[in-house]
């Protein structure tokens, strides 16, 4: 997808999608088989944007409906002369990176939008091979995220924080938090800014809507992330830096009971990540217990590390049903979006996501309080972005 969008109505940037423009211009594909490829530009005033898709698709009547890719490499934003001047800058020029997006996603904002501040759709990483395993578990992290705790937060509290990518904006948004309120809209204080954002316009009471499915479609945005064990440390120690500890210490605990429990939800991720890497090891010293036990057994028995009847073991047992819950839940909310096989393979990539969340913890503890003690900003860490070839995408 291409457009060319001026800001009358709506300001942009980087990661939030451009709406309600005087003009929308996008390529549709439509995909019959391997071979079977056609494009056509379509384009038009923005209030006749779903018009103009449904008008795509019945010209393409035949194909399969369910393909329908859009795919954007750039996206260019010239401010209005009616537009206020937004920190002085006239010409915006930014680049989608993450930049896959169903065909109805701007049709979803342009409905929402005007009755929230800020509209989140569900971000899920694409499907690769399944060898690629610490990809795999940011697709496991997402879908249950994204399926499961963000529903689940729309509803117990107002602040749903913005994932980065599909994320839409009032117009009012942009000019409020670039000028009165921060003077800038990306606080450089953060390296989540895409959080920070959503934490600030949430204290200021603005209205927040995370969209699971909306008309019952699968309307989300869909990208490559990381498939190295370094590359994804690297981009986890930048968001704990940023939602963890650059925001426990910029905003404090604000709010009632239920935004205060919110935001230790997001918090506490610095700390059990290292607690569950702790748990790989009392488990690897009760293995190996058992272990001499069992080979050292004809000269007599040795006492159990945890006595059977007692209160540590039944907190034991506890634990135990507690964890084959979660991996209840997370074999669901996989399953939801990657199907049975994915779900399965979810159980043993457990592990692996939380050593490269344990290893980002410890990075990221060390690097913010090695900067805060030098009174110095934590250096932006780049992602490096893989992207999608000219194929087809399936929402």
């Amino acid at each position: 997808m291409r457009a060319r969008l001026r800001t009358s109505l709506l300001a942009t940037v980087p990661f939030a999608l451009l709406l309600n423009a005087e003009r929308v211009e996008f390529t549709t594909r439509m995909y019959q088989d391997v071979s079977g490829i056609r494009s056509m530009q379509v384009s038009g005033d923005s209030s006749r944007a779903a018009t103009l898709l449904l008008d795509s698709r019945e010209t393409t009547r035949g194909y399969d409906q369910d393909r329908v890719d859009i795919t954007s490499s750039r996206v260019d934003l010239s401010r209005s002369q009616q537009t206020a001047n937004l920190n002085g800058v006239d010409d915006i020029d930014a680049s989608a990176l993450d930049i896959v997006r169903h065909p109805l996603s701007l049709k979803t904002f342009n409905y929402f939008v005007p009755q929230y501040d800020m509209v989140q759709v569900p971000v899920f990483p694409l499907e690769t091979s399944h060898r690629k395993v610490v990809h795999w578990t940011y697709c496991d992290e997402f879908a249950e995220s994204h399926t499961k705790d963000l529903v689940a937060r729309q509803i117990f509290t107002d602040f749903v924080p913005s994932a980065g990518v599909g994320t839409a904006y009032n117009r009012w948004v942009i000019e409020f938090i670039g000028t009165s309120f921060a003077r800038n809209m990306f606080n450089k204080k953060s390296l989540a800014e895409d959080y920070d954002i959503a934490l600030r316009l949430a204290i200021g009471k603005a209205k927040l809507m995370y969209l699971n499915r909306p008309f019952d479609t699968n309307v989300a945005t869909r990208a490559y992330f990381p498939e190295t064990f370094t590359a994804a440390v690297r981009q986890k120690t930048r968001w704990l830096i940023g939602i963890c500890l650059q925001g426990w210490r910029n905003y404090g605990w604000k709010g009632n009971f239920r935004f205060r429990l919110t935001l230790y939800r997001d918090r506490k991720a610095v700390i059990t990540n290292i607690v569950n890497a702790l748990a790989y090891v009392v488990l690897l010293c009760v293995l190996l217990f058992e272990l001499v036990d069992w080979s050292l057994r004809e000269y007599g028995t040795v006492e159990p590390v945890v006595a059977t009847g007692t209160v540590l073991w039944y907190i034991v047992l506890v634990d135990t049903a507690l964890m084959m819950w979660r991996l209840f839940h997370r074999f669901l909310s996989v399953n939801r979006v990657y199907g049975k096989t994915a779900a399965f393979l979810s159980i043993f990539r457990l592990p692996v996501s939380n050593v490269v969340n344990f290893a980002a913890a410890l990075r990221a503890i060390k690097q913010f309080f090695q900067n805060s003690r030098k009174k110095e900003q934590v250096a932006w860490d780049k992602t490096t972005h893989t992207f999608p070839a000219d194929e087809p995408v399936y929402f």
